[in-house]
């Protein structure tokens, strides 16, 4: 369940092994632990990254104690408190993680590559372009030797890396990657998978920047459905929210109107850092609604904007 993307399934599902391995075996048993740990890596996956990271202190204050602070598990709770962090958490503490991975584990073992990809993807939001891509690039390579060309972690050390080359204007780099990612992709974990789906997304971005909107119409067409199947989630929305965009381009507003209604019909269950993209949305509804002269669904739309923003900007204050 976990690796086909049903969260709220495998939520379910852990939280009655977690009931059971307590009772059965106790607060502090392995299993316990190990079941804890998948659950907050679940709520990381939602957007519940204080949820997550609240499970996981308590966990690593329990795997210091019972294996030190490098031991190889530790340094796993370690590594999911950072992906629950902000990415200037990553960028400040991600540096010392590798280096403790690379003394215990190694300098291309898996877990120490995720944490060196983690870090390229905080230089990456944080607009240290450079330092992202090689730090990328580097992953990227390791990967292939260590865990094979066509395996998940190169999928998804692909995908960022092509966002990195789109973000840099490297256009051409960054489709060569993402069809290739995209064609391996589908091929080992299916056309569902949520890897997939954002290898799609992201393809998407890139054809839309080299201004191919009936490509970038195509995909977005076929990605939506898949989405919108399963997740709730800020992939669906920004696959809409391009959707629309491209259709904008078209000058057929219409569509786009319609394209930003259906995205907003999904702003429920949708991961707090997507909050932006949702008010986003709505602003620019308010222009496709004003530039078709439907005046009154745009007034109330721009109240909402309006009053959502000012939320915004005190929730960052």
């Amino acid at each position: 369940m976990e690796q086909d993307g049903s969260y709220v399934d495998c939520e379910k599902y852990l939280l009655q092994a977690i009931e059971i391995d307590i009772e059965t075996m106790g607060t502090d048993s392995e299993t316990a632990l190990q079941t804890i740990h998948r659950l907050a890596n679940i709520y990381s996956k939602q957007g519940r990254k204080l949820e997550a990271r609240n499970l996981l202190h308590g966990l690593l204050e329990r795997r210091k104690k019972f294996y030190g602070e490098e031991h190889p598990k530790t340094l796993m709770v370690m590594h999911n408190i950072l992906r629950a962090g902000s990415k200037e958490e990553v960028a400040e503490f991600a540096p010392k993680l590798i280096e403790m991975k690379k003394r215990t584990l190694g300098e291309n073992n898996p877990s120490t590559l995720s944490t060196m990809q983690l870090l390229a993807s905080a230089y990456l939001s944080l607009g240290q372009l450079t330092k992202a891509a090689e730090l990328a690039e580097e992953v990227l390579q390791k990967r292939k030797k260590v865990e094979g060309e066509d395996s998940h972690p190169s999928f998804r050390t692909m995908d960022l890396l092509a966002s990195i080359y789109r973000i840099q204007g490297r256009l051409i780099d960054a489709v060569t990657l993402g069809e290739d990612a995209l064609k391996s992709v589908e091929y080992v974990l299916g056309a569902n998978h949520p890897t997939t789906l954002k290898i799609v997304s992201n393809l998407a971005d890139t054809y839309y920047q080299q201004h191919r909107i009936t490509e970038v119409i195509s995909l977005l067409r076929e990605l939506l459905p898949r989405c919108m199947k399963r997740y709730g989630h800020n992939v669906t929305l920004r696959a809409m929210y391009r959707l629309r965009s491209s259709f904008e381009r078209l000058d057929d507003m219409v569509k786009a109107c319609k394209s930003y209604e259906k995205a907003l019909e999904h702003r429920e269950n949708i991961s707090d850092d997507a909050d932006a993209w949702i008010v986003e949305s709505m602003r620019q509804l308010v222009i496709a609604y004003q530039r078709q002269g439907i005046v009154n669904e745009g007034a109330d739309m721009e109240r909402w904007v309006m009053t959502a923003k000012q939320k915004l900007s005190e929730q960052t204050e």
